[in-house]
């Protein structure tokens, strides 16, 4: 008996196949036992890129710190062993890989605009493609910052004053996740809203106690100083 089956999109995992037989009439039932095999395909180098958090970067002045955000590919999408991330700036500097979702660059040049690229990688080398982030200049940019960033328990919502600076404001993004430490961010369980510039606060639904949230203020020029955090 010849069987015929369509692999499933990613090469590189191993699949167990399992095959269970019974009568071809209407209603007759399957065979308890099966017959199972694997499956392989062979290993090539990741498809895509991970793709970069909207605004996806925050900045610590007193340190000059510079942290990006992505989504990570899914196991299925590493095509082969030791797999990574790769990323770099076109002034030059490398990024110090925290986890699978977030890197940091260190002695940052505020002063500069920049763009940074992430690629995927694993042992056979990587990604063809890259994604961008682009960052703006970030000296003397806090009148860009929203400012009072505050949860309040009482009503379970996310409070701040708009930044100083309000010329080509556009609106914010609203970002949260359930970890209260930015050094495990969520990764692909962030969620994520966008409100116009009029909105101040944000209300959660359902208990978002011990989380992690963040906004960036938008502006028509990308002139927006990333993500600020707060810790509940």
């Amino acid at each position: 008996m010849d069987v015929c089956f369509r692999m499933p999109p990613y090469r590189y995992p191993q699949y167990e196949v399992r095959l269970w037989t019974r009568y071809n009439l209407t209603g007759s039932p399957w065979t308890k036992d099966y017959y199972s095999f694997n499956v392989s395909g062979n290993a090539s180098v990741p498809d895509r890129p991970p793709k970069f958090v909207p605004k996806g970067f925050s900045y610590e002045p007193r340190s000059t710190d510079l942290y990006v955000y992505w989504v990570g590919l899914s196991m299925l999408e590493f095509g082969g062993p030791d797999f990574t991330y790769i990323l770099e700036s076109d002034t030059g500097n490398r990024a110090r890989l925290e986890n699978d979702y977030h890197a940091v660059f260190y002695d940052w040049d505020p002063t500069k605009p920049a763009n940074v690229f992430i690629w995927s990688q694993n042992f056979l080398g990587k990604s063809v493609n890259s994604s961008v982030l682009k960052v703006p200049i970030l000296a003397n940019s806090q009148r860009r910052d929203p400012q009072n960033l505050r949860f309040n328990v009482r009503t379970n919502s996310l409070i701040w004053q708009p930044p100083d600076e309000s010329k080509g404001l556009t609106g914010y993004t609203i970002f949260w996740c359930d970890t209260y430490m930015l050094s495990t961010f969520c990764g692909s369980q962030l969620k994520l809203e966008e409100l116009p510039a009029s909105e101040t606060q944000f209300r959660f639904e359902g208990h978002w106690e011990n989380c992690l949230w963040g906004v960036a203020a938008i502006y028509e020029d990308n002139s927006g100083t990333g993500i600020h955090w707060v810790f509940g």
